[in-house]
């Protein structure tokens, strides 16, 4: 429970600068200093989240643009995914979610821009997934962590990318699930930064977590990243 409140900070952010400037606007001075006192610790956050967010630039050479898509195993628009795919022009994309009419869709109307590609498509549960890519992609490997779901790490023009998706925290199970999934892919990203400190990572695809959580925020600290 105190995991999802904290999830949903940025609403709570929101609803209390509201109420704060609502009792502002009445005069409500009892008001103005709970909202304020309660609206301080969400700040104290959210703030310095969005100014490291909003003045983040790559320190590469030659920088690598990349692209996260959850498709839902379930869905049918082929075009749209694939279209959506093209508007954005990433260099290196991972389809979550990815079945294998969709995979093979993919395959052939995107080959002509992403001519490079390795797939784990699956048409049960929803952990099927997959790397397209403009640029060959070497030393390939997929892995498990926890749970019977794989990820994909690559190397694509100087940079390790890993692709990845745990499971959703519904459920203590779950959400225990998840948390140990991001600790033991945090412990793998250390562990390469140590072995490669050269070679820059980069992690995407549904975490089933936000960035308030207090687990994405130890998975940070814990992997270096």
């Amino acid at each position: 429970v105190a995991e999802l409140l904290a999830n949903l900070r940025l609403q709570q952010t929101i609803a209390l600068a509201f109420s704060l400037g609502l009792s502002i606007a009445v005069r409500d001075l009892r008001t103005i200093c709970c909202a304020a006192l309660c609206l301080l610790p969400h700040l104290a956050v959210v703030l310095p989240h969005v100014a490291v967010n909003g003045s983040a630039s790559s320190q590469l050479i030659d920088p690598i643009h990349v692209m996260s898509v959850n498709v839902s195993t379930k869905n049918r628009s082929f075009d749209l995914i694939s279209d959506e795919i093209r508007r954005v022009d990433p260099d290196l994309v991972a389809v979550i979610e990815m079945s294998n009419d969709l995979h093979d869709h993919l395959t052939e109307t995107l080959v002509d821009r992403f001519p490079h590609s390795v797939n784990r498509a699956q048409d049960w549960g929803n952990f099927g997934i997959g790397i397209f890519s403009k640029a060959p992609l070497t030393k390939v490997e997929v892995f498990q962590l926890n749970e019977d779901i794989q990820s994909i790490e690559v190397q694509c023009r100087g940079c390790r990318v890993i692709a990845t998706h745990p499971l959703p925290p519904m459920g203590r199970r779950m959400f225990q699930s998840r948390n140990e999934h991001l600790r033991r892919l945090a412990d793998r990203i250390e562990q390469s930064l140590v072995d490669d400190p050269q070679i820059p990572i980069i992690t995407l695809g549904d975490f089933n977590v936000t960035p308030w959580s207090p687990h994405f925020r130890d998975f940070e600290s814990r992997s270096g990243l």
